[in-house]
Order: structure tokens, then C-alpha cells, then sequence
């Protein structure tokens, strides 16, 4: 078990698969750190903008039992050396991500910049059948 775990996203319309991800998350450290993309970060990861404000995401993450902490992401992990050194402020032995970034370039640098610091990437498997993504197709359709 790690001590200190972070873990991301944007957390918008927040619903069951995310909650298993922090849950998850949290199973595998003894504190957990939970940072939420702000629109900027979330339109350049993801393509797209949150429908809930950043604050309202926060409070949310921040109110589940599984959390310890929630705050704002302050860069974008695209930002690889950057983005390290943030993460590494935060004095954490593991970082939580989920599945499907797995070989993404962007996850791959930033796992190869965190490693000489003494910080493991997890990645983390999805809840099937459920995503913030298709809660928005259903919604538009």
C-alpha cells in the first residue's frame, strides 16, 4: 500500500464510474489527493469544457469519504516537466490515472519524468458502460 496517492480529472457530471475510480484509488494508499481540471485543462486533455463549475466539482470530490484532499490542477500534464514538478510538490509516492491514457505520449513522459523521483503511475480500469462522455451523447440525443 502506498502512503500518499494523487488522482485526476475532470470530474464532470460526476457518476458511479468515477466514484469506483477514486474508490479504487483509494484502496491501493493511506491518504488520497484528488486534483480537478479546470476548463482549460480539461478543453486541451479532453476537447471539451465541464458543464459544472470548477468550485462546484471541487466541493463534490472533496465531500466523498474516499477523499482526504481536492484541489485544483494547476498545470496540465501535457506539461510534462512542469506538471512533475507540481506533482512532486505534493509530496506523493504514487500517481493514479485511468486505463485508457495507458501509452498515451503525454502519460508515458510524465511516468518517465516522476520515476527518478521515487513516484509510480497506476493506472486504474474503467466502470464499463459508463462515461461523462456518453452521459452527454445521451443527454443530446
Amino acid at each position: 500500500m502506498y502512503k500518499k496517492g494523487f488522482s485526476l480529472g475532470a470530474f464532470d457530471l460526476f457518476h458511479v464510474g468515477h466514484l469506483r475510480y477514486l474508490e479504487h484509488s483509494k484502496a491501493m494508499c493511506e491518504y488520497l489527493i484528488v486534483g480537478v481540471a479546470p476548463d482549460f485543462i480539461a478543453i486541451q486533455s479532453k476537447g471539451y469544457g465541464a458543464i459544472t463549475p470548477l468550485q462546484q466539482r471541487i466541493e463534490i470530490i472533496n465531500s466523498l469519504k474516499c477523499v482526504n484532499e481536492a484541489l485544483a490542477l494547476v498545470e496540465p500534464i501535457a506539461n510534462t516537466a512542469d506538471a512533475a514538478a507540481w506533482i512532486v510538490s505534493l509530496g506523493v509516492d504514487v500517481v493514479f490515472c485511468g486505463q485508457e491514457w495507458r501509452g498515451s505520449t503525454k502519460w508515458n513522459a510524465l511516468t518517465q519524468a516522476l520515476l527518478p523521483k521515487g513516484i509510480v503511475v497506476e493506472f486504474i480500469p474503467p466502470t464499463d458502460g459508463i462515461s461523462t462522455t456518453k452521459i452527454k451523447e445521451k443527454i443530446s440525443s
